[in-house]
């Protein structure tokens, strides 16, 4: 098949649009990792991933995608956080605050990954997301090449997506 309008059984299509949808996730997810880590970084995972390339033309399956999007996370720092009895979001318990010199990764894996979950419940691009967020201190873009003066910038955007629910 060619085109969705060929589907005609509607559990097909709905598992369609559902893969679809994840896939655009992913993507999503894959962009902002790589925005944090940097090219550099982004090009080495796909080279160890044995990936033809460094394109999303490379990324030959939905398996691999995830793959790659989990290795970006690692790298990041991205680790996930749990809740607490409160209902607000903290580090691992066996993870101790971080060195000085890995705040600012911390800080924007930390907003990347509160983006996300923004991005998710307003059905918004990460990248908008972060935006608003940082309302106007930086912009998405920016996020891999801010330096340790612009700490307080992404923190306070950190805190205001952590402030977002339903």
């Amino acid at each position: 098949m060619e085109s969705p309008d060929e589907i005609q059984d509607a559990g097909m299509l709905s598992a369609v649009s559902m893969k679809l949808e994840d896939t655009l996730r992913g993507v999503e997810r894959l962009r902002a990792a790589a925005g944090v880590v940097g090219q550099a970084t982004f090009s080495q995972l796909c080279r160890e991933m044995n990936l033809p390339g460094d394109c999303l033309d490379d990324i030959p399956d939905r398996r691999t995608l995830r793959q790659l999007i989990e290795a970006l996370e690692r790298e990041a720092g991205a680790t996930p956080l749990r809740q607490n009895g409160n209902g607000h979001r903290s580090a691992p318990a066996n993870q101790t605050g971080p060195r000085r010199g890995d705040e600012l990764g911390s800080a924007r894996a930390d907003l990347v990954r509160e983006a996300q979950r923004v991005g998710k419940l307003r059905n918004m691009k990460v990248s908008d997301v972060i935006d608003r967020a940082a309302k106007g201190a930086f912009r998405f873009g920016e996020l891999r090449r801010l330096t340790a003066d612009s700490l307080a910038a992404v923190t306070a955007a950190r805190d205001v997506l952590r402030q977002v629910t339903q």
